[in-house]
């Protein structure tokens, strides 16, 4: 799911249906330590992992249900610090996590309900700007989910 301590190694980000999130730090296949991340509100979801400060770890992506997203940018497994992104209205949903712009940091990808996409572009956990990309109709789905492993 990410690399959370800059070892090269994916590692993967667990979260317990009470809220609880952890990682497991894996090298060469096998699981080489475990951090607890505490409990984290069920009514706040991880949308994403990807490299948004660019320091080679990766970063978890929240959006809680009323709309507001954050960031934790991470180190060594652990939380660096928390960043509040905003509030998207709830008719726009985060479709992926990607460097869009080529800048070396992960962006933010979303579709609204009527179609319309626009990319978040991000660079040290601030939003730099937005690119309106259009509207495809509704019969069209982004394909190939994935989130960015630094």
């Amino acid at each position: 799911m990410g690399d959370f301590n800059d070892d090269g190694t994916s590692d993967i980000l667990w979260r317990n249906d009470n809220g609880d999130l952890g990682i497991w730090e894996l090298k060469n296949g096998l699981k080489v330590g475990g951090v607890d991340l505490g409990p984290v509100a069920t009514s706040a979801h991880v949308e994403g992992v990807g490299d948004f400060n660019h320091d080679n770890t990766s970063d978890i992506l929240w959006r809680d249900d009323s709309g507001n997203v954050s960031l934790w940018e991470m180190q060594n497994a652990a939380v660096l610090r928390t960043i509040g992104l905003g509030n998207m209205d709830n008719t726009w949903h985060i479709a992926d996590v990607g460097d869009y712009n080529k800048d070396g940091t992960s962006d933010i990808l979303w579709r609204n309900d009527n179609g319309d996409v626009k990319t978040w572009e991000m660079q040290n956990g601030v939003l730099l700007g937005t690119t309106d990309l259009g509207i495809v109709g509704p019969s069209w789905h982004i394909d190939g989910n994935h989130f960015v492993l630094v």
